[in-house]
């Protein structure tokens, strides 16, 4: 799918009844003072894989485009109210640099993972190359990280993919100019504490 090159017509609305978030207020008492926290969590699993192109010595990445980057880009407040009528924006602001991820109903059966992957690069993924780096919580809802090393031909040549060099990390930690996931970050950490030495 390419990304687009303009969204129109954006407002932001309350969210009345959201799909797979849920919202909280958590209650407690702390040194005799009662205080509240609120709380967002989420009720879907997600699956992130690190991919490391051993032809290339780089990471190989997504570029999607992102709503929720919407309201950065145009400083929209959170009311509907406060959005122009029919605001239009260019998305350049709104592409996120992420893993390969995906919504799944189990964390541990790697079938699904490596079919998905298998279609999107276009290339074989051997089901013993997948390793389990951790699991995390992320906006309430279970992930967990895998890493799998690929040797792919052409694989720069789609434009809703990136390749990230694994010599060039800290460079693209310095950048500001493209929004990052998260679990991005927490993977390339990941590589230079473990795996680098090893590749």
């Amino acid at each position: 799918m390419k990304v687009p090159s303009f969204v129109s017509n954006v407002r932001i609305a309350p969210l009345d009844s959201p799909s797979w978030l849920s919202f909280y207020k958590l209650h407690y008492t702390r040194d005799g003072i009662n205080q509240f926290w609120e709380i967002v969590g989420g009720q879907r699993k997600q699956v992130s894989v690190l991919v490391y192109d051993q032809n290339s010595e780089s990471f190989v990445l997504r570029r999607k485009f992102r709503p929720s980057l919407l309201p950065r880009q145009g400083q929209l407040l959170p009311d509907e109210r406060d959005a122009p009528e029919g605001l239009t924006m260019t998305t350049e602001g709104c592409i996120c640099t992420e893993l390969f991820s995906f919504f799944t109903e189990s964390l541990t059966d790697t079938g699904p993972i490596l079919a998905k992957l298998k279609d999107e690069l276009k290339c074989d993924i051997h089901a013993d190359k997948l390793e389990k780096v951790t699991s995390f919580t992320m906006w309430g809802g279970r992930s967990q990280l895998y890493y799998v090393p690929i040797r792919a031909e052409n694989i720069d040549s789609s434009p809703n993919l990136s390749l990230l060099h694994s010599r060039s990390i800290n460079d693209f930690f310095s950048q500001d100019s493209t929004p990052i996931a998260g679990e991005l970050g927490l993977a390339l950490q990941w590589w230079q504490w473990y795996r680098s030495k090893s590749v």
